[in-house]
C-alpha cells in the first residue's frame, strides 16, 4: 500500500443523502463495484435526487454509496462502512458507485464525460488511501464492473467503459492529489 499522505481528502460532495438510502449492517470495504443508473442526466443534482428518491420509494433496500453525474457532481448516499445492496451475492465488502448514464454508451459518449470519469478516479484514489483497496481490476480486492460479478445478468458499466483511463487517473490522483 502506498504511503499515507496528509493532503489526501475526500472528494467534494454536492449532495449528502446519507440516511436516505437503506443500509444493511457494517463491513470493511475491500473492493469497489461500478454501476450505471440506466437513466438520463438532469442538470445539477436533480438526477441524483431522483435516483435516491427512487431507491427510497421502491422499498427493496437497494442503493449505492456514491452517485456521480456527467458534470462530476457527486452524492454521498451511505457511509463506506455500511453495506448497500447493489450486486447480488457481493455486497459485503463492496463500495458501490452509480454513474448517472447508460451501459450502452459508446466510447465517444464516455470520452465526453471526463468530469464524471475524473471524479470517479478521485473517489477510487480516496478509497485506496482510506481502506487500502487496490487500484487494480479485481472482483475480490480492487475495482470491477457490476457485469463482472458471478451470478449477475447486468452489463454495466458497459463494454466501452474506459477502465484504463479511470484507473490510471486514480493512480495519478493517489500519488499527486487533486485540487
Amino acid at each position: 500500500m502506498p504511503k499515507r499522505k496528509r493532503w489526501v481528502r475526500r472528494p467534494l460532495v454536492q449532495y449528502d443523502a446519507r440516511g436516505e438510502v437503506a443500509t444493511h449492517g457494517r463491513h470493511l470495504p475491500v473492493r469497489i463495484g461500478i454501476h450505471t443508473t440506466e437513466c438520463h442526466d438532469a442538470p445539477g443534482i436533480r438526477e441524483m435526487e431522483g435516483v435516491v428518491g427512487f431507491w427510497k420509494r421502491q422499498g427493496m433496500g437497494l442503493g449505492a454509496h456514491v452517485l456521480i453525474d456527467k458534470d462530476g457532481n457527486s452524492c454521498l448516499a451511505a457511509d463506506f462502512h455500511h453495506i448497500c445492496w447493489a450486486i447480488k451475492g457481493a455486497n459485503t465488502g463492496t463500495v458501490h458507485f452509480e454513474l448517472i448514464g447508460f451501459a450502452r454508451f459508446s466510447p465517444k459518449v464516455w470520452w465526453s464525460r471526463l468530469k464524471q470519469l475524473n471524479k470517479l478516479a478521485k473517489w477510487i484514489a480516496y478509497l485506496n488511501y482510506e481502506y487500502g483497496i487496490p487500484i487494480d481490476r479485481s472482483i475480490h480486492r480492487g475495482v470491477a464492473g457490476h457485469n463482472e460479478f458471478p451470478g449477475n445478468d447486468h452489463t454495466d458499466p458497459g463494454k466501452f467503459f474506459p477502465w484504463k483511463y479511470v484507473l490510471r487517473r486514480a493512480r495519478q490522483y493517489r500519488e499527486n492529489g487533486w485540487t
